[in-house]
């Protein structure tokens, strides 16, 4: 019986610590939201290739919302990463494996 016991203080103190850092980290989400004009999960961005000069719109989703056809790009993949917390006027650049790949974000809604 004393084994018992132990086993479930452990898991109780287990259990403390894992809801203490969920709530540590709902206060760290919760207190940094991104600007109406940052680029966010949901965010419509028109961008402009700086070679081609071809301007295109898509919208950040989740990764289980992604869809290509739509131009519903994942906040995952290397366009979402990049362009994850710009505005407006921002140029990025990543390296894909056909290139260098560079846009300037001409809006952000």
């Amino acid at each position: 019986m004393l084994m018992d016991l132990n086993v479930c203080r452990a898991y109780n103190d287990c259990a403390r610590s894992i809801r203490a850092v969920r709530t540590q980290r709902r206060r760290v989400v919760e207190g940094q939201l991104l600007p109406d004009d940052r680029v966010a999960v949901s965010s419509t961005v028109r961008v402009r290739d700086l070679d081609s000069g071809v301007s295109h719109s898509y919208t950040l989703v989740w990764p289980s919302h992604a869809d290509a056809a739509k131009r519903r790009i994942s906040v995952l993949a290397p366009m979402g990463t990049a362009l994850l917390g710009c505005r407006a006027g921002d140029r990025v650049e990543w390296q894909m494996p056909g290139g260098l790949v560079r846009l300037l974000i001409e809006e952000v809604g």
